[in-house]
């Protein structure tokens, strides 16, 4: 809320990318001041590790590229688009990324600020395996199911609403836009998973596949 928040303050009072860029990055702060306003945050910051430094310090690195290969595809596509065609067909294809980003985001955004619950729940049923995986993932393809049929229909719609006519791609383009953003969701359960069962090779592996 609170990046959200700087970031249209600073979108409506200058027109710099680097200032929105700091609006976005500042929202670490809510975590410094979480840790220290509250007594059971600073108890849980320090207790102890149950590994060796070597092998956190791998976790943490597995985390980061895995985090960074998510955030790419969910919102880097243009970037990586533009190491590799040239500008003007960048700039014919501005309604499909615009498309890529919005079917994307509003699935992986807030699975990636769940992630962390997600890897306690496996950790916690451990024991049954690919068991443990099924409640969850069939949350996520119910609602990519959902989304996929709203994307079909209403997509168009809203697409020519918002941004007008000559940003309007067909239904069953964004339908199968979201279909790709929901494999992408089970792609970032299954990573969590092998989080879980401390599988960091997996885990950085199949995000750097994908």
């Amino acid at each position: 809320a609170l990046r959200l928040l700087l970031v249209i303050a600073l979108a409506l009072t200058t027109r710099s990318v680097f200032a929105t860029a700091i609006g976005a990055a500042t929202a670490f702060l809510v975590g410094i001041a979480f840790l220290f306003s509250m007594p059971r945050a600073r108890e849980a910051f320090s207790t102890r590790i149950n590994s060796s430094l070597p092998a956190q310090l791998l976790r943490f690195g597995a985390a980061a590229l895995a985090n960074g290969s998510s955030a790419m595809l969910v919102i880097g596509f243009p970037t990586l688009l533009s190491l590799t065609t040239p500008h003007e067909i960048i700039d014919e294809s501005v309604p499909l990324l615009l498309a890529l980003s919005l079917t994307r985001a509003p699935l992986m955004l807030p699975l990636n600020a769940l992630q962390g619950v997600v890897i306690a729940h496996f950790s916690r049923n451990r024991s049954l395996g690919m068991k443990a995986m099924w409640p969850i993932i069939r949350v996520a393809l119910l609602v990519g199911a959902i989304a996929v049929a709203g994307a079909w229909l209403l997509g168009p719609w809203l697409l020519g609403a918002i941004w007008g006519p000559e940003m309007v791609l067909s239904g069953s383009l964004l339908g199968a836009l979201t279909a790709g953003a929901t494999s992408l969701a089970v792609v970032s359960l299954t990573g969590a998973l092998c989080q879980s069962l401390n599988l960091q090779r997996s885990f950085v592996g199949g995000w750097v596949f994908a």
